[in-house]
C-alpha cells in the first residue's frame, strides 16, 4: 500500500515537470502509469487507508504540516503517539502496553491517560506509574507468591490501583486471621494429645485428633490453611550528610545555553537554599537535563554563571549516564561496597540490593553482564550509599518497581539535606518535592510550594488533571501533609538517624509499608 501511494506521488511530480508537459509521449506514459496505479489503489482500498490515516493523525493531535516531517524530528512523547497510531490503524481487538509512560514528560503522560480512557478496546498494561494505574485501569492483576517458598500466582482485583491496595490489605488480614485461628487450634490439639497420650480410655478420640492434626499440617489437605505472604517491610536512611551552612548554596545566574541555532535556556536564573527539595518540571527536550549538566560543570553555559556556596557543599549526582561509569569487572556487591560507609554490614547491603531486584547469587554478577536497567539500579544504590548534603537526580524512578520507588520516596522524605530532581512520576514528585521550578519559555519559574499546591495555583493545569480523575481517586496528597504525618510519628517515638549502620539510627530497618500511600 505504501509503495502504491509512493508511486502515485512520484507520477504526479513527474507530470509537473516542464519537459514532460511539453512532450506528449512522456505525458501519456505518465498518465498511463498513474491510471494503472490508481486501479491498484482502488483494488487494495488504499484511499480508504489514507482516509483512516488522516482520522488517526488528527486524533493523535498532529497537524497537516506534521505530515511531511521525519519521525526523528519529533520528541519522545510525539514518537509514542506515532507508535500508537500505527497500532490503531491495524484495528486491534486487544491493546498491550509495556511501561507506556517511561521517558514521557508530564504533558505526554496526561495526553496518553486521556486517550486510553476514551478507547473502547480491552487493554493489558504493565506499569509502575501509580497515578497512571489509578486513572486508566479498572482491574489490577497482582503477581506474587501466596506463601513463602511457593511459586508466584496471579490474583485479580476489581478497581483501580488505590482500590487494589485496600483490597489486598483486606485479603491479607483475612488470610492472616484464618491462619492465626488454625495455629490456635493446632496448639490446643497438641496440648490435648500431650495430656491424654497414655490414656487408653481416650484412644479413639486421640486417633481422631491425631488425624485432624495431620490434615491441618498437610498442604494437600482441604483442612490446610496457608500462611499468607507478609509484605516485605523495609526502609532506608541516607548516610548522615556532611555539615552545610544555612542559606544559598547554589546559584544559577542569567545562563544562556543551547546547541547550534537552538536556544534551550535564555537568561535563566534560580537559587537553591539549604533544605530545598526541588522538582524541575517541563516538556521533554526543553533543557531540563541540560540544566543539570551545567550544574555538574559537564557543560559550560554560553552566557551566565553557575556558582556553588563554598567547599562545604558536597553534592552527589544520579542520571542514566551514571551506569556507564560503573567498573565493568566488579560485581554488583563490590560496587555498592565501595560506596558504602565502612561500618555498614554485608547483610544491610544485600538488603538494599534485594529491594532493587538483586537477590541470591545475582549480587555476584559482574557489571558487564547486566542489562541497561540493571546497571541503572546499581548506580542508584551506589548513589544512595554515598554521604552528601546535596542530591541531584535525573529520572531516578525509570527502572524501579513500586516497592523500590516507595523506599526511595520514604528515604528522601527523611533526608535532611538539599535535593534537586527531574522526574515525570507525578506521585513521586508529590511525595518528595517542596519546591517546583517550571522550565518554560527558556526561563526558570519558581514556585515555593509542593506539587499539590502547584496544581491548585495553576487553574488550567488543575482542570486538565482533575478531568481525568476516576471513581475512587482523589487529589494527590501534598508533601506538607506527609511531612506533618512524619513529624507526628517522630513526636510519638523519638528516632535519630545516623546513617545506614549501627544500632542507633540503623540505615536499613523493618517498617510497615501498608498504609504508607
Amino acid at each position: 500500500e505504501a509503495q502504491i501511494l509512493k508511486g502515485i506521488a512520484e507520477c504526479e511530480k513527474e507530470m509537473e515537470k516542464k519537459e514532460v508537459q511539453e512532450d506528449m509521449e512522456k505525458m501519456q506514459a505518465a498518465l498511463d502509469k498513474l491510471m494503472d496505479l490508481n486501479e491498484q489503489a482502488e483494488r487494495s482500498k488504499v484511499y480508504q487507508m489514507e482516509s483512516r490515516v488522516d482520522i488517526v493523525r488528527n486524533m493523535m493531535g498532529f497537524t497537516e504540516e506534521d505530515r511531511e516531517m521525519k519521525v526523528s524530528s519529533f520528541s519522545g512523547g510525539w514518537k509514542m503517539r506515532i507508535g500508537l497510531a500505527k497500532i490503531l490503524l491495524k484495528d486491534p481487538n486487544l491493546l498491550i502496553l509495556d511501561e507506556p509512560t517511561n521517558h514521557l514528560d508530564l504533558a505526554s503522560v496526561n495526553w496518553l491517560e486521556s486517550f486510553l480512557v476514551e478507547q473502547k478496546i480491552p487493554m493489558v498494561i504493565v506499569s509502575h506509574d501509580r497515578e497512571f494505574l489509578d486513572k486508566v485501569c479498572t482491574t489490577i492483576v497482582d503477581i506474587e507468591p501466596l506463601a513463602p517458598g511457593e511459586p508466584s500466582t496471579a490474583t485479580k482485583y476489581e478497581g483501580n490501583y488505590s482500590k487494589f491496595l485496600k483490597q489486598k490489605k483486606q485479603r491479607f488480614d483475612e488470610m492472616q486471621k484464618k491462619w492465626d485461628l488454625q495455629q490456635k487450634k493446632i496448639k490446643e490439639i497438641k496440648q490435648w494429645m500431650q495430656k491424654f497420650r497414655n490414656n487408653e480410655a481416650m484412644s479413639t478420640q486421640y486417633s481422631q485428633r491425631e488425624k485432624k492434626l495431620l490434615d491441618m499440617q498437610d498442604p494437600k489437605s482441604r483442612d490446610y490453611v496457608r500462611r499468607p505472604m507478609r509484605p516485605k517491610t523495609f526502609f532506608f536512611r541516607f548516610p548522615e550528610p556532611p555539615r552545610c551552612p544555612e542559606g544559598e548554596i547554589l546559584t544559577v545566574e542569567g545562563i544562556t545555553h543551547g546547541y547550534g541555532d537552538t536556544k534551550l535556556l535564555e537568561d535563566a536564573s534560580m537559587s537553591v537554599n539549604t533544605g530545598n527539595k526541588i522538582a524541575i518540571l517541563g516538556p521533554n527536550g526543553m533543557g531540563k537535563s541540560t540544566l543539570i549538566r551545567l550544574i555538574q560543570d559537564i557543560e559550560r553555559p554560553i552566557g551566565g554563571t553557575v556558582s556553588w556556596g563554598g567547599r562545604s557543599v558536597k553534592p552527589v549526582f544520579y542520571d542514566q549516564n551514571q551506569a556507564d561509569a560503573l567498573e565493568l569487572d566488579k560485581t554488583v556487591l563490590q560496587t555498592v561496597q565501595d560506596a558504602a560507609p565502612m561500618d555498614m554490614s554485608i547483610e544491610d547491603l544485600r538488603g538494599l540490593l534485594g529491594q532493587f531486584k538483586f537477590t541470591g547469587d545475582t549480587v555476584f554478577k559482574k557489571i558487564r553482564v547486566l542489562s541497561g536497567g540493571e546497571k541503572a539500579r546499581v548506580a542508584l544504590a551506589q548513589m544512595m550509599l554515598t554521604p552528601a548534603n546535596m542530591i541531584i537526580l535525573d529520572e531516578p524512578t525509570n527502572h524501579l518497581d513500586i516497592p523500590a520507588k516507595e523506599i526511595l520516596e520514604e528515604a528522601l522524605q527523611h533526608y535532611p539535606g538539599t535535593l534537586i530532581m527531574i522526574s515525570h512520576d507525578r506521585f513521586f514528585i508529590s511525595q518528595v518535592a517542596n519546591t517546583i521550578i517550571n522550565l518554560e519559555d527558556k526561563k526558570l519559574h519558581r514556585y515555593d510550594m509542593d506539587y499539590q499546591s502547584y496544581l491548585l495555583s495553576n487553574p488550567e493545569l488543575r482542570k486538565d488533571v482533575e478531568a481525568r480523575y476516576v471513581d475512587g481517586v482523589g487529589p494527590i496528597r501534598g508533601v506538607a501533609d506527609k511531612l506533618e504525618q512524619i513529624k507526628q510519628q517522630q513526636n510519638k517515638k523519638s528516632f535519630v538517624s545516623k546513617g545506614p549502620s549501627g544500632k542507633k539510627g540503623k540505615g536499613i530497618k523493618n517498617a510497615k509499608r501498608y498504609g504508607s500511600l
